[in-house]
């Protein structure tokens, strides 16, 4: 039978699974952790699994507190304010001062242009406006599952990420949430997703595919503008209404499928962008009713002319 050993983190030399400290650097040697897939028995700081060759997650140590400023809430909660520390790999405690960190304010992360991947704790409950915005080195972040709202900005022109999980909980996608984030190419969207603010996913070019949950009700003006590897889209029977250039500038968008719910696709006067303009290649699928004429001249003006 295989031996599994143990490796030092400090200085990566692999030592016998009875050790107890590195016989290199004399640190003191992590117990083992179990594969995620198949279970099996693998070493601190081993990247694959010995068994079944799968790729084991990262494991870093919590930041200390210090890299924080944060401020204790009567309720025994705490809320981080702003990220001080230097570390590419920002992994946010579950406690600090022995109390749950549940809300990461507004602006936390704002401008951090060294950070790779931050790892936040499933206490989180609720994120603040603007709390990843410009960071532009991003490319690894996870929601925990309690948050209910993506704010506005959030990952505002995280140019370097390129997918991102939204966990069932988050009920809205505000405003700017992912402009400008133009690696984006995976986006898994909750099925609980009500609300999708306007110019969310603006300028998203790798999104190529794009399902919206049936949850879903209201889609802001220029949500989708700009991805322009965007070849289909299904828009869920419910929603009322497309606002202002919702779908503008997709130029490989090739097919959409319209619910019967729709009563408004353009939300504005024939002065606006209109909501598929710059979509060359449309096929529109549709078995409702607009009876505003106005609404239908927009619709054909959009799908037969670039110039909307």
């Amino acid at each position: 039978m295989r031996r599994s050993v143990k490796v030092c983190r400090k200085c990566g030399a692999s030592m016998p699974d009875d050790a107890v400290y590195c016989m290199k650097c004399g640190e003191k040697l992590e117990e083992e952790r179990n594969c995620p897939n198949c279970g099996n028995s693998v070493p601190e700081g081993a990247k694959f699994c010995f068994m079944c060759g799968k790729k084991l997650p990262l494991v870093l140590e919590a930041s200390p507190a210090s890299d924080f400023e944060y401020r204790k809430i009567d309720s025994g909660t705490v809320t981080i304010r702003k990220y001080n520390g230097s570390s590419d790999n920002v992994v946010v405690p579950d406690l600090i001062e022995n109390a749950p960190v549940t809300k990461i304010g507004v602006d936390t992360f704002n401008g951090c242009s060294r950070i790779v991947t931050i790892n936040l704790p499933q206490s989180v409950l609720e994120i603040g406006n603007s709390f990843c915005s410009g960071c532009i080195s991003l490319t690894s972040i996870n929601i925990p599952s309690g948050v209910m709202e993506l704010g506005d900005y959030a990952f505002f022109e995280c140019t370097r990420l390129a997918s991102i999980i939204i966990p069932d909980t988050v009920a809205k996608i505000g405003s700017k949430a992912f402009y400008n984030c133009s690696n984006l190419a995976s986006v898994v969207t909750p099925e609980g997703l009500t609300e999708i603010g306007s110019d969310a996913f603006n300028g998203c070019e790798r999104m190529t595919s794009l399902r919206i949950p049936a949850s879903v009700s209201k889609i802001g003006i220029r949500a989708f503008s700009g991805c322009v590897r965007l070849e289909s889209a299904v828009i869920p029977n419910g929603v009322t209404e497309l606002g202002v250039g919702v779908f503008a500038d997709c130029r490989a968008l090739r097919n959409v499928v319209l619910p019967d719910s729709l009563k408004s696709i353009f939300g504005g006067d024939l002065s606006q962008s209109a909501t598929f303009r710059g979509c060359e290649n449309i096929s529109v699928a549709y078995k409702g009713n607009i009876y505003d004429y106005e609404h239908i001249h927009d619709l054909y003006n959009a799908v037969n002319s670039s110039e909307g």
